[in-house]
């Protein structure tokens, strides 16, 4: 909170963005490639594939092959 006692309003749109990526991966519950969430996410190919990797380097998805939210995440968010 801000120290006028109301939380703030401004937003990270890259975080929004890679919030975005995990959503859809969580709602699909299958393994997406760039292009395809690319799409549902409105997102441009090239900053899905660097927010994917950004994820898969702190262990927020799995990147065999094609991606899904890491058990890992999955707990972290219960």
């Amino acid at each position: 909170m801000a120290r006028t006692g109301k939380p703030a309003v401004r937003h990270v749109a890259a975080v929004e963005r890679a919030v975005g990526v995990l959503e859809v991966l969580a709602d699909e519950g299958g393994e997406l490639g760039t292009n395809e969430l690319a799409r549902r996410t409105g997102v441009n190919a090239s900053s899905v594939s660097r927010i994917l990797a950004t994820l898969s380097a702190g262990g927020y998805i799995w990147r065999p092959g094609r991606r899904r939210p890491s058990p890992s995440l999955a707990s972290a968010t219960r």
